[in-house]
């Protein structure tokens, strides 16, 4: 069996030869690459030829999230949108205007409206460089005040997902039977989800929730059509898995807000 089709197999319950092992070496690679500390007998070797080396899964879930088509495209990382290579669908602003203010290792970036302006920085330091880390940090969030989720819901209702797998085949084909290229549907679990874990700051958000619930209920639901476009791409495409949902906990989301707010999303996509 080759090791793409072992882990489909795991994954559909049927008879395989042997347990599929695809150990995650991207951060490890990226970050002795750009260090110039590879091993000698891998010094000039792609990610895919050590793995191959080593008799081992080419892991294909978690993108480098700075292989964007434009550069500025990954800035959008502040508004928990992504543009990565195993996603099968494009996402566009139709009226958005992006605007990315560099200085050194942070940008500012900054989302011109109709309805106002929101902006927040990002960072993407040597450390982080040197630690093969391609995610960007997010050092200050875009939602500030009540009046920012006004923003953020005309944000989400002017973006446009066109099913688009070009990228996609094009890595499943570099990929081939080394693994499985796993699609990439995005991270936050819901609309309420996203807010939180990308948008607003963890404790303004809670205090929002309990004193506002409406104004929460409300951007959320402004949001819903950019999850129903990209539900509809993924499910469409001819990926075999897709990766929707990370990052929540009983710390960070109890259930008082898991069940009510992630659960149903979830529900959908499974």
């Amino acid at each position: 069996m080759t090791h793409r089709s072992r882990i489909l197999s795991a994954l559909r319950h049927e008879p395989l030869d042997g347990i599929p092992w695809v150990p995650r070496l991207d951060l490890w690679y990226n970050a002795h690459r750009y260090r110039g500390t590879l091993p000698e007998l891998w010094c000039d070797a792609s990610l895919m030829d050590i793995a191959a080396d080593l008799g081992v899964g080419y892991h294909a879930v978690v993108p480098n999230f700075l292989d964007t088509e434009e550069p500025d495209e990954a800035c959008d990382r502040l508004l928990g949108i992504e543009h990565v290579a195993n996603q099968p669908y494009r996402v566009r602003f139709r009226r958005t205007e992006r605007l990315v203010e560099r200085r050194g290792d942070e940008a500012r970036v900054t989302y011109r409206t109709p309805v106002g302006s929101v902006s927040g920085v990002l960072r993407h330091d040597e450390a982080m460089r040197r630690d093969g880390i391609t995610i960007m940090a997010v050092t200050e969030r875009v939602v500030k005040s009540a009046e920012d989720l006004e923003v953020i819901g005309s944000i989400f209702e002017d973006l446009e997902v066109e099913a688009d797998e070009s990228r996609y085949r094009a890595l499943c084909e570099e990929v081939g039977e080394a693994g499985l290229v796993v699609g990439f549907g995005g991270v936050a679990a819901s609309p309420v989800h996203h807010l939180l874990k990308e948008l607003v700051p963890y404790d303004q958000f809670y205090f929002e929730l309990h004193d506002h619930p409406e104004r929460i209920a409300e951007v959320a639901r402004r949001m819903e059509g950019y999850y129903e476009a990209t539900l509809e791409a993924c499910a469409r495409s001819s990926a075999e898995v897709v990766l929707f949902g990370a990052n929540y906990d009983l710390m960070l989301t109890p259930p008082s807000v898991f069940e009510p707010h992630i659960l149903p999303t979830l529900g959908r996509w499974a």
